[in-house]
């Protein structure tokens, strides 16, 4: 990638560039911990994507100018970012680079390049507008810290910034939060995750601290959900922190994440008032951050220090307390873990942040429980917290995962969430909870299942959440619960994000372009939006690109948008990449979905036929369930092929995940005259996962020869598997109401979540 040699751009000069230099070595000053744990990335849609890299080689490389880093709280993404630029500044003197924080971005100003100025000052001459010419990298950090009522503003902002002629040449880096940056946004970004620590690194990391002896018992002694948070630097970096100054620790561990935040926080809080000699009562110093967090509404924005004082005075201090106001606003905005921004900010005197944003999340949660604690006409129930709880309100999922910690019990907590329908939500609070009523667990795991396999919840995000809470079930949901979400999980691992739609300001025309000319990053992101727009003037570009295109994802991704363009035209490009045992099973796997968006006769046979052949698993099920979609929509086209799916059925060779949506198709479709095939099929059948499907299938046929079967089925004495029971009870409901002799049994089956199916009918 060359430099910047825009006409009109100044060159600063060497006197200025050092004195930048110089500023920025101090101001990204990274601590030992930022600086001891090694920190990669991965592209979150490329084809290969395990592979990870530095992020410095990637910048290097130049095959992307436009680079999104993604993760969640604690990643590291800050730390890579800063690292960069402190890398570039030692080896690279012809590539500036320049580092802005956006949580001090200002709508108002409608300018990023404002925001670049105020926080590098040296870099820019007088009057200079124009970005310098030796900048090679622009790196804006924290995305997701720009104020909600301005993320509109500074994403415009940041498109018009990046588009601009002297910015053409030079690779800008975005930091965010991946459940915050936008799924539809003007640019393409390369979309790229840090890479959790590794158990190895982590271990590695406690031996140079700890020792290597102490290192190994507390490694041992760790249960499986702290050492779960050792995959985040900043985890790592606290628990390490709390381990060095508490002697007592290692038999004392703190239970979950909140518990680390508050052992970390508390040690933070005493050395300051050792070395500050705070007079402020250390209970009242924590009320009042919890108050300020809360008060600014969990966005970790730059508030000026006079505003906050505001906040302290007007709306916080009691005058009965007895201690000067002046002291507790110099304690509370001055020191950690609020403080300035940063002593070498230009502005640092006169605004105020928390120095991390989960440090802001963690003393919301302070203030949520302390006014949940108290009694209903005083304080808050959860109920208030409606709005707060919803899927939309992303600013505060970590706030409510952290009070999940704090609560003594948080199952209230985890049906309010489920009640807001926020089931990520619910999950995380499960997740980090200290305790959860292990039913409350086991009903949240099989309804969010029922959704996904039976309903319209098809998310494959969940199974991953639900992968980290099965260790909170109860002993009577079977094992094979957890094998089943593995399973699932493992399946859409390549998926860990969908790729980027691009914005509709962005023409057609424009980018069919970014598929010939674009980054690899810009390609897949090109094909994937011309998918979304079914635009049919692109199909022989993309019918060549599943054809002969040799970079897999935007290979993929263009089977993807046949599919969804559904041309006649396309069909047999499809069905030759489906049924060829030359492709990868990734690509046979989307060709076959592309497949069942074709409502013809001819679709259903190449469905049939795949799950008719032996060789055709792993992922047979990858043609049912298109199928599935067919028989619900286009029955008609379907019932032609029941008796070949009757036999398939009966092949020992075909795995169970396959059976079962096979048997999810005649659901589907209603084939009543199925019915007592599939009787006679399940009468024999012992696989507990194929007969809780079928359960399922005899349900929605809703024929009441099958009430037999399904008693049977329900019946603990006859059925050891609690989940077959649930579904059989679940169609016996449905076909015989709550008061048919199997359903008044099932009010004392062993397990929970079966009873439930009845008593949520009498609730």
């Amino acid at each position: 990638m060359q430099l910047l040699t825009a006409a009109g751009a100044s060159t600063p000069d060497g006197d200025r560039v050092e004195t930048y230099r110089a500023t920025l070595r101090r101001r990204l000053r990274l601590d030992p911990v930022e600086s001891s744990i090694p920190l990669e990335v991965r592209s979150t849609t490329l084809a290969g994507s395990d592979t990870s890299e530095s992020l410095l080689d990637l910048v290097r490389t130049g095959e992307e100018s436009r680079i999104v880093l993604l993760g969640n709280p604690g990643a590291g993404k800050t730390t890579l970012a800063k690292q960069l630029c402190l890398d570039l500044v030692e080896s690279s003197p012809d590539r500036i680079p320049v580092f802005a924080e956006l949580k001090r971005y200002q709508a108002t100003s409608r300018d990023i390049r404002t925001l670049l100025r105020a926080q590098t000052p040296d870099l820019w001459p007088r009057d200079e507008k124009e970005l310098p010419g030796r900048v090679g990298v622009v790196v804006l950090d924290g995305l997701n810290e720009v104020a909600e009522s301005q993320l509109h503003d500074a994403l415009a902002d940041i498109e018009e910034f990046i588009d601009s002629p002297d910015v053409a040449d030079v690779t800008c880096v975005l930091t965010c939060r991946a459940v915050d940056f936008p799924t539809s946004y003007g640019p393409s970004f390369a979309r790229y995750e840090v890479v959790p620590v590794s158990a190895a690194s982590a271990q590695r990391y406690l031996d140079e601290r700890l020792g290597p002896k102490r290192a190994e018992q507390v490694w041992r002694q760790l249960p499986h959900r702290l050492r779960t948070l050792c995959h985040s630097p900043l985890l790592l970096g606290m628990l390490t922190t709390v381990l060095l100054d508490e002697a007592d620790t290692d038999r004392d561990l703190p239970r979950n994440r909140g518990a680390v935040y508050a052992r970390f926080l508390s040690q933070l809080n005493r050395r300051t008032r050792e070395r500050n000699r705070v007079e402020t009562p250390e209970d009242i110093r924590e009320a009042c951050l919890a108050f300020l967090a809360y008060r600014l509404k969990n966005e970790r924005v730059d508030v000026p220090r006079i505003e906050l004082g505001e906040y302290v005075t007007k709306d916080f201090f009691d005058p009965s307390w007895h201690i000067p106001i002046g002291a507790l606003q110099r304690e509370v905005l001055d020191l950690p873990p609020m403080g300035a921004v940063s002593s070498s900010q230009p502005d640092a005197a006169s605004h105020r942040s928390f120095m991390h944003q989960s440090f802001q999340e963690y003393y919301t949660a302070v203030y949520l429980k302390s006014w949940l604690s108290r009694p209903p006409q005083e304080g808050i129930r959860l109920a208030d917290l409606r709005t707060e709880l919803g899927a939309g309100a992303v600013a505060w999922r970590e706030t409510f995962c952290f009070l999940s910690g704090m609560l003594d019990d948080s199952t209230e907590l985890v049906r309010a969430c489920r009640k807001a329908e926020n089931h990520l939500l619910a999950a995380g609070c499960i997740e980090h909870a200290n305790t959860v009523l292990p039913a409350e667990v086991d009903d949240f795991i099989c309804q969010t299942l029922d959704a996904f396999k039976y309903g319209d919840g098809f998310n494959y995000h969940l199974m991953f959440a639900l992968q980290r809470v099965t260790d909170r079930s109860s002993s009577g949901l079977p094992r094979r619960v957890a094998d089943d979400i593995g399973y699932w999980a493992e399946k859409y691992s390549r998926s860990r994000s969908d790729p980027q739609t691009i914005a509709t300001s962005v023409t057609d025309e424009q980018v069919i372009a970014m598929v010939t000319d674009g980054s690899p990053h810009e390609r897949i992101d090109a094909v994937w939006t011309l998918g979304q727009r079914q635009v049919g003037s692109a199909l022989p570009m993309l019918e060549a690109l599943a054809v002969r295109e040799t970079d897999e994802a935007v290979r993929e991704y263009a089977v993807v948008a046949l599919g969804r363009i559904a041309a006649e035209r396309s069909f047999p490009i499809l069905r030759q990449i489906a049924t060829s045992n030359d492709e990868n099973k990734w690509i046979r796997s989307y060709a076959l979905h592309a497949i069942g968006s074709f409502p013809t006769p001819e679709a259903v046979a190449v469905l049939v036929d795949y799950l008719t052949q032996p060789d055709r698993q792993p992922f047979a099920d990858d043609a049912a369930w298109p199928l599935s979609v067919l028989a619900r929509s286009h029955h008609e086209l379907v019932r032609p092929q029941l008796p070949v799916l009757l036999e398939v059925l009966h092949r020992e060779a075909l795995d169970r995940y396959t059976k079962g949506c096979v048997l999810y198709v005649f659901g589907c479709g209603g084939f009543t005259e199925a019915n007592d095939a599939i009787l006679d099929y399940l009468e024999t059948e012992e696989d507990p996962y194929v007969l809780e499907d079928g359960a399922h299938a005899l349900g929605a046929l809703g024929l009441r020869t099958s009430l037999g079967l399904l008693s049977r089925l329900a019946d603990p004495a006859v059925s050891g598997d609690a989940m077959t029971r649930r579904e059989a009870l679940r169609s016996l409901v449905a076909l015989d109401g709550v008061e048919s002799p199997a359903a008044r049994a099932a009010r004392q089956d062993p397990a929970s979540f079966v009873r439930d199916v009845v008593e949520r009918h009498d609730r």
